[in-house]
């Protein structure tokens, strides 16, 4: 067998195997131990071939006899190593050139996602971290709109809430007022209660709440009992009236209720007048309460007695002689006659509504009618004073 070997290598192709010893009729079988050579495969009669095998990634495709050992790559998967080609994705770009892969990045734009540098006017770069300058956003230049006013945000909103009133520059301070909690960043509303505004629900059986808006619910007044019957409120409404003698008036949260100025009378009959120095021969009392003059020739005097407060509007004296005159008349109770002050006076049968001093004072006063000198055989049938109740 004669091995040719490649130039510069260590490879050796097989020119021929067997040789036919002379005087035979078979040939011998050889073998190279002396050198080293390929292999596809192990064989017996051989002592230092080396095998080719494919690895990772690489593949052999062996046509057989006479024919050729083809070697290629395999793709790459994510379990299996092989081959790759590098492709752009958006924002990336992948050029090549004498067998070297330049990934580049795209400029950015409105459109597409890229790399982008930052105008140092209105920006701050840091370690690859942008913030936005501390002299704010001009936007002039592009004709947009002027920012005459700005807020700094650092970081994020939340970094800026300060529960402790902390303020930093560039932070905005929140601080919780009254019906509010500031916890962390979490606000939350407080409970509401006679002396703290705040978050409250309402009673269904008093209140209805309609889209935000409360309202008291029609029946929360439902009755009030009085002396006698009972009253039933409707749409929170109920009527306070007076009755005989009482008046009501409602202002604000207040309802007053007061007696009504009422008018009364008070009357008497001729006998409650005596004679001044009587004898009971010259009067006669009719079984009626009239009183007959026969013969006395004095004054007749009849006490008033009317309630403290009283106003008196009107008087007359009733009797059969209307020449007669009386008078009503008032005195301090603790002195005499000689000090007493009229209030109202006419002829008998005629009523006077012209009062001085009307306003009745038990206090200090009292008070009597008086007829001057009715003749022989003239009759008093009685008096009526009219007055009024003030109860302001």
């Amino acid at each position: 067998m004669v091995l040719d070997k490649i130039p510069n290598t260590k490879i050796f192709i097989q020119r021929d195997v067997r040789e036919t010893p002379a005087g035979s009729s078979s040939a011998t079988a050889l073998s190279v131990t002396d050198a080293t050579y390929l292999t596809l495969s192990l064989h017996t009669d051989l002592t230092a071939e080396r095998v080719l095998t494919a690895g990772g990634g690489i593949d052999f495709n062996d046509s057989g006899a006479n024919g050729t050992l083809t070697i290629s790559g395999e793709d790459s998967t994510a379990g299996n190593k092989g081959i790759v080609i590098v492709a752009g994705g958006e924002g990336m770009d992948v050029s090549y050139a004498s067998g070297t892969a330049t990934v580049s990045g795209e400029n950015a734009s409105t459109t597409n996602k890229g790399i982008a540098s930052f105008d140092a006017g209105d920006f701050d770069t840091t370690a690859g971290v942008v913030t936005i300058d501390d002299s704010g956003v001009d936007h002039n230049a592009t004709g947009n709109y002027t920012v005459t006013q700005h807020r700094v945000w650092e970081n994020s909103i939340a970094q800026n809430i300060h529960a402790d009133n902390y303020t930093d520059t560039g932070d905005t301070t929140y601080t919780a007022g009254e019906g509010l909690n500031l916890v962390g960043t979490v606000f939350s509303g407080e409970n509401a209660t006679t002396t703290n505004k705040g978050i409250a629900s309402f009673n269904t059986n008093d209140f209805a709440v309609t889209t935000g808006a409360v309202s008291l619910d029609d029946d929360v007044v439902s009755t009030i009992d009085g002396d006698s019957g009972t009253a039933t409120g409707s749409s929170h409404n109920i009527d306070i009236l007076g009755g005989t003698g009482i008046t009501t008036a409602g202002a604000s949260n207040d309802i007053t209720i007061s007696l009504t100025n009422k008018t009364s009378y008070w009357s008497c009959p001729g006998i409650n007048f005596v004679a001044g120095s009587p004898d009971v021969a010259d009067v006669n009392m009719g079984n009626e309460g009239d009183m007959n003059d026969t013969n006395y020739p004095g004054n007749f005097q009849a006490p008033v007695f009317l309630p403290h407060g009283a106003v008196v509007t009107a008087v007359v004296v009733y009797g059969s002689d209307t020449g007669d005159t009386w008078k009503l008349v008032l005195a301090p109770v603790n002195a005499e006659d000689s000090t007493n002050t009229t209030m109202a006076t006419a002829v008998v049968g005629t009523e006077d509504s012209s009062i001085s001093s009307a306003t009745i004072d038990n206090s200090t006063n009292r008070y009597c009618l008086n007829v001057a000198s009715p003749g022989a055989g003239d009759i008093l049938y009685g008096a009526r004073i009219t007055y009024t109740t003030d109860y302001d």
